[in-house]
């Protein structure tokens, strides 16, 4: 292979490297992942975000930083959409993605992107539920919510210590391999997040976990329906109507070619 054309993205600091595979992918999408994204011998990265298509239309595939493959990513539709209108894929308003968590519409509104993440479900040892759920954590309250991947909302007076708290939860929480949104309360309208997420670690922002965090707040009687959710990396709109509708900011950073070591 001569090289890979990549561009690489981010949104609110969930960076990802968008790979255009329609033509075909030669090799392992988990090993190219795990090449592409890596820090320092790579190009550095949270996911690796690969355009699929056919003939009814276009798809995304994303893996995490570990290789591990992703259902579904807010932040990562919403540089895909930005992708596919700067390609010409979209000449309207909106583009859609089928992902292994179902069909995602992606709506341009002014220069930011609004995503249909689908309804909430709910998320327990015993497997999913109509309405997000209250979960045994060991100091505080945790919500399970599934957004088509699982997420682990816990809720907290301060800030937390990722490295520590998230990193142990991830793994060995209630709900096993989950996405955990340590969740703030700073009004009914106004959340704080801080995310540890699964196959990539603490990341400075992730789509759906904001709307998990939204989700668990909205049934555990703390939130309004429509809210800011802060992130490390600023900030997101989420509404929860019929479904959870987010929107935000992407952008282009750079492009370049890929090649691996011979």
């Amino acid at each position: 292979m001569n090289g890979l054309p990549f561009a690489k993205w981010e949104g609110l600091g969930n960076d990802f490297v968008i790979v255009d595979a329609r033509p075909g992918l030669e090799g392992d999408p988990a090993t190219l992942a795990r090449a592409m994204c890596a820090p320092h011998f790579g190009i550095g990265a949270d996911g690796l975000v690969l355009l699929r298509g056919n003939g009814q239309g276009l798809a995304m595939e994303i893996f995490n930083r570990d290789g591990s493959l992703a259902s579904t990513c807010g932040n990562a539709l919403r540089c895909l959409a930005l992708y596919a209108r700067r390609e010409g894929l979209s000449q309207g308003s909106e583009v859609s993605f089928q992902t292994p968590s179902g069909l995602r519409l992606a709506r341009f509104v002014s220069d930011e992107v609004e995503v249909d993440m689908g309804p909430p479900q709910g998320l327990s040892p015993a497997g999913l539920a109509a309405e997000p759920v209250p979960v045994e954590v060991s100091d505080g309250e945790g919500w399970g919510v599934s957004m088509g991947n699982p997420h682990l909302v816990v809720f907290v007076d301060r800030p937390v210590a990722l490295s520590e708290r998230g990193a142990y939860l991830q793994q060995h929480g209630p709900l096993g391999e989950v996405n955990v949104e340590f969740t703030r309360v700073l009004s009914p309208t106004h959340l704080a997040v801080q995310v540890y997420e699964r196959g990539a670690g603490a990341t400075l922002a992730c789509g759906s976990g904001a709307c998990a965090a939204l989700a668990a707040a909205v049934a555990s009687g703390r939130a309004e329906r429509a809210a800011r959710v802060d992130l490390p990396g600023g900030s997101l709109q989420v509404t929860w109507a019929e479904t959870m509708w987010m929107r935000g900011p992407a952008r282009e950073l750079f492009r370049g070619i890929w090649r691996p070591d011979p």
